[in-house]
């Protein structure tokens, strides 16, 4: 099932993930996964890699090459802590974005999750929005 979303003009939705030294292929499977179930949920993602595998880094980029839509990945290598890897992916987002959405790498959403979600971002007395 693929989700498809309205997006009222002003209102973007930028993804970002943070994924750091993944070099495993169970790593590598739960990324795709992740990556694949956003759906047509955002307008825009953001990857920060620090430190991928070849692997992993081919995969990412093929999927998000068949996505049809925008996205900036940056690649820092090296031991970075987690503060200065997100603020990296703070400095490549829109700062007219409406929401910036954080995504872990083994993270999964389901059309129906989505489907509920969206319409709340474009509501304009919602400010903060999370999931457990």
């Amino acid at each position: 099932m693929q989700l498809r979303c309205s997006i009222p003009k002003g209102k973007k939705v930028i993804s970002c993930h943070i994924i750091a030294k993944e070099t495993s292929k169970f790593g590598e499977m739960l990324f795709r996964a992740s990556l694949e179930s956003l759906g047509a949920f955002h307008d825009e993602i953001v990857l920060i890699d620090n430190g991928c595998s070849f692997n992993v880094r081919a995969m990412y980029k093929d999927v998000l090459g068949k996505r049809g839509k925008p996205y900036k990945i940056d690649i820092l290598e090296g031991n970075r802590t987690y503060s200065e890897l997100r603020n990296q992916a703070l400095k490549l987002m829109d700062p007219n974005a409406k929401w910036f959405h954080w995504v872990d790498s083994d993270e999964l959403y389901f059309v129906d999750q989505l489907e509920h979600l969206r319409p709340l971002l474009d509501r304009n007395d919602v400010s903060v929005v999370f999931s457990q």
